[in-house]
């Protein structure tokens, strides 16, 4: 069993802080492997790059303290490939030409989508290497690529697709467009293609918030697409809702607006108790009846209140 962590270590920093902007500059991995089922760990140790890397400095253009690598939301969840190399899709906030924290979209916050790749070795650690940065353009995604989610393809080719945001810090225009972002590696996720807009198969772009979102493969090899879709632009990180489920036709990459699912949607009561947000999912299959579960919160008034909601979605 192997856990991926996020970790930050900084003295009389308040615990109770959620994401506090210190991070952006000081987050790294950690990772942990078991071998008695989660009940003991043989260590717990930082992920760093095999070769000439440091804790301080574990991937290429990755220095802890000045900018951070960090795993995202729950869609951002490891795959164990044929070959058996271990992918972790991650984050990193990049530097600028003063070797200083950089943002040039003037966004929340300013990212690069990377893979890490591990290999097991003889001892039962892993020897890890990163991925080629899949970078955005600031002048079409304002944070850049952010929360990538992964699957593999029976081609052996590798998809990943990542949140991006159209909001600028200080400004209520929201001029550009909100997509979510696709990019492809044939090369078991070392190298990826320049990220393009998540598309249906009439090749019209699909509306999607700042927001997580879930490639999923089922076992009858259907792949999936779960997140927030909008039929209007959205406004940075909303709304977000409806949250929907649609297939991906895997020899185009676009999605089959025949199979869109909406799963829930703002009612007429929900506006009584403040804003919605149907985010933060989880997804798995049952492995007896092959269901997809999909289990999330519904919260109100910017999260101040939460109701819980357990799905099960037949697939044929």
């Amino acid at each position: 069993m192997i856990a991926i962590l996020n970790a930050l270590d900084l003295e009389n920093l308040n615990p109770g802080i959620r994401e506090p902007p210190i991070a952006q500059k000081s987050y790294y991995l950690r990772y942990r492997v078991s071998d008695d089922e989660g009940k003991t760990w043989k260590f717990d140790q930082p992920i760093i790059q095999q070769g000439n890397f440091t804790a301080k400095n574990p991937f290429s253009g990755v220095f802890i303290g000045k900018n951070a690598i960090y795993i995202g939301d729950r869609g951002s969840r490891p795959l164990v490939t044929k070959n058996g190399k271990i992918l972790v899709p991650a984050q990193t906030t990049i530097l600028g030409a003063d070797s200083e924290l950089s943002n040039p979209g003037n966004g929340h916050t300013y990212t690069d989508a990377v893979v890490l790749i591990g290999s097991w070795v003889k001892d039962n650690s892993i020897a890890w290497e990163m991925s080629a940065r899949i970078t955005g353009d600031p002048e079409r995604s304002t944070r850049g690529m952010i929360e990538p989610t992964l699957i593999a393809l029976n081609n052996g080719h590798l998809v990943v697709v990542m949140r991006g945001s159209n909001e600028q810090k200080g400004s209520k225009n929201y001029t550009l467009p909100g997509y979510k972002w696709l990019s492809v590696s044939k090369d078991e996720g070392k190298h990826w293609s320049k990220p393009e807009p998540l598309r249906f198969e009439n090749g019209r772009e699909i509306y999607s918030p700042s927001s997580m979102s879930t490639l999923f493969k089922h076992s009858s090899g259907r792949c999936f697409w779960i997140g927030n879709m909008t039929t209007e632009n959205n406004e940075g990180n909303l709304p977000r809702w409806p949250l929907v489920c649609i297939e991906m036709n895997t020899k185009n990459l676009r999605l089959k607006e025949s199979t869109l699912l909406v799963l829930d949607t703002r009612q007429e009561e929900d506006k009584l108790k403040g804003r919605l947000d149907i985010s933060h999912f989880s997804v798995i299959e049952d492995r007896k009846t092959k269901e997809m579960i999909i289990t999330y919160p519904r919260s109100y008034n910017a999260y101040k209140l939460q109701e819980w909601i357990t799905m099960h979605i037949k697939v044929d």
